[in-house]
């Protein structure tokens, strides 16, 4: 699954998870961000490490933090997806980016799922469903994986998804601290003058110009006085 920021990744994952606690054939839910209902899954710690329950269910969150393409899966990591049928276990992962995300997961994708906001309707999300296909290259004659519309009508080919039934299921704005705040520190940056302070500027040396002169007519003023 893939889809931009704050197109409603997470929450899709909600609705999902719900409907999956609900289903009898699921025997455990797990996810590796906070979701109602769902099972902690450190994906560093138990990918490859620890057995799952036959009929199980994981959802990753933002998959090229967790999997991604510049580091190589372990020999375990990848029986993990590559045997994931065998074990009745389902993967659903998500991200912002397709190239991102780990290369061999990408070819062992057997569905994928685009989102992206309603064009008329910002609380709707839209999956669109893209069928994988094995297909040889004209060019270069190899073997590359084709995604074709699973159906060519719109209507059975999406999903839509109305976000704000499952924001109390999670927080959107969770996340992890990497150290202490940045300082709020403020830049000392000289501005260069502006129209309305230059004309400031001439009417103050103006007024003490004016003021200056008429101190010095007084002291005349006084002098003369004083001589008479």
């Amino acid at each position: 699954m893939f889809a931009n920021k704050g197109t409603g990744k997470t929450t899709y994952f909600a609705k999902r998870i719900k409907a999956d606690l609900k289903n009898k054939k699921v025997t455990a839910v797990f996810c590796n961000v906070p979701i109602y209902g769902a099972l902690k899954f450190d994906v560093k710690e138990y990918l490859g490490r620890r057995d799952l329950p036959r009929g199980s269910k994981v959802y990753i969150d933002e998959g090229a933090i967790e999997l991604p393409n510049t580091v190589n899966l372990t020999k375990q990591q990848a029986l993990y997806f590559i045997l994931s049928r065998h074990a009745e276990v389902d993967f659903y992962i998500i991200s912002q980016s397709w190239e991102d995300l780990n290369i061999k997961i990408r070819r062992l994708y057997d569905k994928v799922w685009f989102l992206k906001r309603h064009w008329l309707i910002s609380d709707i999300t839209v999956l669109h469903r893209y069928r994988k296909e094995l297909e040889v290259d004209e060019e270069t004659h190899q073997f590359v994986d084709g995604y074709y519309k699973t159906f060519p009508w719109p209507i059975i080919n999406r999903k839509m998804v109305y976000r704000p039934n499952y924001y109390r299921f999670f927080d959107s704005y969770d996340m992890p601290s990497v150290g202490p705040q940045v300082p709020m520190e403020t830049w000392e940056v000289e501005l260069p003058p502006t129209f309305i302070s230059k004309v400031m500027y001439l009417v103050d040396n103006l007024y003490k110009k004016m003021t200056k002169k008429e101190v010095i007519t007084n002291e005349n003023d006084d002098d003369l006085r004083n001589v008479s």
